[in-house]
């Protein structure tokens, strides 16, 4: 198997990562395949059973229990205010504000994952500066649990953009390994059901978020907020499935057992 640097096209040295003019067009997915609706993408997009033998989401059911809970630290409270902000260009000063203060090398990935979400949300969005965050974010924490994050946030902004064929080429980057047991690993299911939807695959979408039902209660749902909002969110998404196909009492019956686990 290539290292990751021959993916991201940069040259690792010993202490340090050398850019190439290469690492920010490797990134990215598909470079000029946005969409500006899901009608266009889906209109070109194969059956959903080959979209399915495509996808790695199916084989979710590897998250790591861990002994203890994921906990929120200090750091993600503070980054979780950011994310918050009223809107990207103050998420961004207060990022930078906050990175000045740092060493380069204690600058964490998800600041960096973070920082280049924002750079996304900007009305036009700066990609470029997105994808060059994005690249130096995975490149700095080879961690399953740091490209965990870094995925998430390079995928957030994929589905807002409405590249949802981008959303699973990002996915297939963590490979077919255990995923850690935590908010931002539940999150992907979430993304991964709503790509699905987006590209027509109600099938893929519906595996997707049982999964991610699934594996929040495999979790805890008391192991913190992150799992329980997860649990809610796929159980939101897969009761307007239900919904949507006219199964309004499965839905019915969905949204209890989902409140009942919540509030037992």
């Amino acid at each position: 198997m290539c290292g990751l640097a021959f993916w991201l096209g940069q040259q690792q040295e010993k202490g340090s990562t050398k850019q190439s003019s290469e690492p920010v067009k490797r990134f990215r997915a598909k470079p000029g395949t946005e969409r500006k609706n899901a009608r266009a993408l889906t209109s070109s997009i194969p059956s959903p059973e080959k979209n399915r033998s495509t996808k790695p989401v199916k084989e979710w059911g590897s998250l790591d229990k861990p002994e203890e809970g994921p906990k929120q630290s200090a750091e993600d409270k503070v980054l979780r205010e950011i994310l918050m902000s009223a809107s990207p260009e103050e998420a961004i000063q207060q990022l930078l504000e906050r990175m000045a203060f740092q060493d380069e090398g204690d600058v964490s990935p998800t600041e960096q994952a973070i920082l280049g979400y924002m750079y996304s949300r900007l009305d036009p969005p700066d990609m470029k500066r997105a994808d060059e965050l994005f690249s130096a974010a995975w490149e700095s924490d080879t961690s399953k649990e740091s490209q965990v994050e870094v995925v998430y946030f390079i995928s957030k902004a994929a589905l807002e953009q409405g590249r949802y064929e981008d959303v699973f080429t990002y996915l297939n980057r963590l490979g077919t390994g255990g995923l850690p047991a935590s908010g931002y690993a539940l999150e992907l299911g979430i993304m991964a059901g709503i790509a699905y939807e987006g590209l027509g695959d109600v099938d893929g979408a519906r595996t997707a978020y049982e999964h991610t039902m699934k594996q929040s209660r495999t979790i805890g749902l008391d192991t913190n907020y992150q799992v329980g909002n997860a649990y809610r969110a796929a159980g939101l998404r897969l009761g307007m499935l239900h919904r949507s196909a006219g199964d309004d009492r499965q839905a019915a019956a969905l949204g209890k057992r989902v409140n009942l686990a919540l509030n037992p």
